[in-house]
């Protein structure tokens, strides 16, 4: 009996002493860094950088590759560069904050009263939506709902940005089925408030104040920063925001 449970007893060293071999052989090393990083992410998750995983997702691919830390909008020019200490590599810290700005006046003119499902993207899908436009800014707020932060609300049917909650984050972009709301640098000085690409004939025919295309505004810019393509396109570089276009 002793001899049996003797026999047992080193079988069962032998066993432990394996798994213990195996299980360090096996073991998945994990980078140190990553933690790190994650720590000073900002931890909203908001899924704005496009990986599923949010800021722990992130965490992993900004170690493996360091460029990827511009997939975060969020972060401030310091946590930046606390992170590049990390990586050891050098970060830019100072990014220019980008804001919402919604490329329509909400003049265009309503065809029929929509009814159902007040989404703006359940509109756009019924026969393109309720207005002559269908460019313009459909009122049903899916880009206010989108925001994580509350830095959205709607006024007269058109969303209203609060500079102070927003983070660029760029998610009421993605929820916009018409693209209406576009991601623009803040110190943008002139900003292009329609979203129709069509001729003018149409544009004038669907809203009151849309771009009709008249190049007016490209002709009279005295620093030639603005071409049409199909709309105005302006090259922030060179604008001095002498407001003569807008005249």
């Amino acid at each position: 009996m002793l001899e049996e449970a003797g026999v047992l007893g080193v079988v069962g060293a032998a066993f432990a002493v394996m798994l213990v071999v195996a299980a360090r052989k096996l073991a998945v090393q994990v980078d140190e860094r990553i933690e790190k990083v994650r720590e000073r992410l900002p931890g909203a998750s908001c899924g704005a950088c496009g990986l599923r995983g949010g800021c722990d997702a992130l965490a992993e691919e900004v170690v493996k590759d360091p460029s990827l830390l511009g997939k975060c909008r969020l972060l401030g020019p310091e946590e930046r560069r606390e992170i590049g200490r990390i990586l050891g590599v050098e970060v830019k810290g100072e990014e220019e904050r980008r804001f919402p700005r919604v490329r329509c006046t909400g003049q265009g003119k309503i065809l029929f009263e929509a009814r159902g499902e007040r989404t703006c993207s359940a509109l756009s899908d019924l026969a393109g939506g309720p207005l002559a436009c269908p460019y313009g800014c459909l009122g049903m707020g899916d880009c206010v709902r989108a925001c994580p932060f509350g830095a959205l609300r709607l006024e007269g049917g058109l969303p209203v940005v609060e500079e102070e909650r927003c983070t660029g984050c760029g998610l009421c972009e993605q929820a916009c089925p018409r693209g209406v709301i576009r991601l623009q640098p803040a110190g943008t000085k002139v900003l292009l408030l329609c979203n129709s690409p069509a001729p003018g004939k149409e544009v004038t025919a669907s809203c009151a104040s849309g771009c009709i295309k008249c190049r007016i505004c490209e002709k009279a810019c005295p620093v030639q920063a603005i071409k049409l393509d199909p709309l105005p396109v302006i090259d922030a570089s060179l604008c001095t925001a002498c407001g003569t276009c807008v005249e």
